[in-house]
């Protein structure tokens, strides 16, 4: 089931990529992630890690980020609009909200985990009886002209993205972060 959705997953990647496409997007990051998320207290977690991008200078680059539980109990639905949430471990997460930052040489981006209803819910799940974690966290973000968010980049108008994946527990509020699914596509705010 869970193989079903990653498939799914990646059908939804594939047509952001097709609609960030068609808004010229001007660089992209991606390919696969690797790293730690640990609990800081409460409901509020620190990630980082490492990234492979055969675009990317030394063909790797690292991420460092945090969230909230935005809800907790992983009673939530993933899908914003109630629907496929029948049994599954997407029907068994926390919303979490949060920012994560992306660097590769000296090229650095910071952007949102989104909420956006055409990405899905950002979110962490569990099923019952269960430690590890599945995640989705669709990245998103808008920018003003004026707006200082990238280094390398130039001045960036918008981003999309995902990054999906597991994360297993290996002590006590440490997790081990897979993510197989990762991209992030950067939109420059000038022509």
């Amino acid at each position: 089931m869970l193989k079903k959705r990653f498939i799914s997953l990646a059908v939804v990647v594939l047509a952001t990529l097709t609609l960030v496409g068609t808004a010229q997007a001007d660089t992209g990051i991606g390919g696969t992630a690797r790293g730690v998320t640990v609990s800081t207290g409460g409901d509020t977690f620190k990630m980082s890690g490492t990234y492979t991008d055969p675009n990317v200078p030394q063909g790797f680059g690292l991420y460092r980020g945090s969230y909230i539980y935005v809800t907790t109990g992983f009673t939530t639905c993933r899908d914003n609009l109630g629907q496929n949430c029948v049994g599954d471990i997407w029907s068994h997460c926390n919303v979490v909200s949060g920012q994560i930052t992306f660097q590769s040489g000296l090229n650095l981006v910071t952007v949102n985990f989104s909420n956006f209803p055409f990405h899905g819910l950002d979110v962490v799940c569990q099923l019952p009886g269960t430690t590890t974690h599945a995640l989705s966290l669709p990245l998103s973000n808008l920018w003003a002209p004026s707006d200082n968010v990238s280094r390398g980049y130039g001045p960036l108008f918008q981003a999309h993205g995902i990054m999906s994946g597991t994360s297993v527990p290996l002590r006590n509020g440490v997790y081990a972060d897979t993510f197989d699914v990762f991209g992030l596509f950067l939109e420059s705010a000038t022509p």
